[in-house]
């Protein structure tokens, strides 16, 4: 073998150099500089920041105009990566505004087909459709949704079933039907963590606006749970954020005046990773 050289230049160069490389190419007037190229380019840009809303319709505008430029895949490909950064934004703003966009861009792409494989839907797809529509209070869309959207219509998990029931027991929790949701949440096995996990944040909540004795020890075994996951610790941040705050408005929630409460409200809103954040404000609202 000759001295330097490697069968695989991928292995040795470091993937930062490798990027960069690859991005060079790629950039105005470069050998690789095409319409998905641009838009890629584009979209790592925002990936490696916090985008702010400006940037993030100036990328709309530009899938747009390229997209008779781009193979149907391609396009779908980027469309996805445009709803993640809508939906990274949201994580870190959480206001109603990136919230209400988020449902308006995942309601057209369902409408233009951008989700399905062979009439199927992604899991996570399926999930951030319901989490949006009812953080919104859009009951019937969701209804209608999940009746059009059966288990045997999510792709991408062996406990299809299991995973409807939950979503479904999510929507008669807003409907303040409790035990219509607790009925939904027996013991259900999952692969993924997270689908477990937020079953037991529905059961805290639930034990909440029940007022159930346990409420205390189902927020312990909650947090438990989520400290001995594999998430990332940006997601599990999310969870242990939600329930410092949970703790807060069982103290303080009762005071609908003053100043603990006025603060903890603000804390709510201005948390950059929390689940359920509308939820916890409704309770102090």
């Amino acid at each position: 073998m000759l001295v330097g050289f490697s069968p695989n230049p991928a292995a040795v160069i470091p993937p930062a150099l490798l990027l960069e490389e690859v991005l060079h190419h790629a950039n105005e007037s470069g050998p690789f500089d095409v319409p998905a190229n641009r838009s890629g380019r584009k979209i790592i840009g925002l990936l490696q920041n916090q985008p702010s809303e400006k940037p993030l319709e100036a990328l709309q505008d530009m899938l747009t105009e390229y997209r008779p430029q781009i193979s149907p895949e391609k396009f779908n490909n980027l469309q996805a990566y445009y709803r993640i950064l809508w939906v990274k934004h949201y994580h870190q703003n959480g206001n109603e505004h990136s919230l209400q966009r988020n449902f308006e861009i995942s309601c057209h792409h369902l409408e233009q087909g951008f989700f399905y494989v062979d009439g199927m839907i992604p899991i996570h797809t399926f999930r951030n459709l319901v989490t949006f529509g009812l953080a919104l209070k859009k009951f019937d869309w969701v209804k209608d949704f999940l009746v059009n959207h059966p288990p045997e219509r999510i792709a991408g998990t062996r406990f299809a079933a299991e995973i409807h029931s939950v979503n479904t027991a999510e929507l008669r929790f807003a409907l303040k039907n409790y035990e219509g949701a607790l009925d939904c949440l027996i013991y259900r096995s999952f692969e993924n963590p997270i689908f477990s996990i937020l079953s037991d944040l529905l059961l805290v909540k639930i034990y909440f606006e029940t007022r159930n004795e346990l409420l205390e020890s189902r927020m312990k075994a909650l947090e438990q749970k989520v400290r001995r996951s594999k998430m990332s610790q940006e997601i599990k941040n999310r969870y242990f954020n939600f329930l410092k705050k949970l703790h807060k408005v069982i103290r303080y929630g009762w005071q609908k005046r003053g100043s603990k409460h006025d603060q903890l409200m603000s804390e709510i809103k201005n948390t950059p990773e929390i689940v359920a954040r509308e939820w916890l404000l409704e309770q102090l609202s």
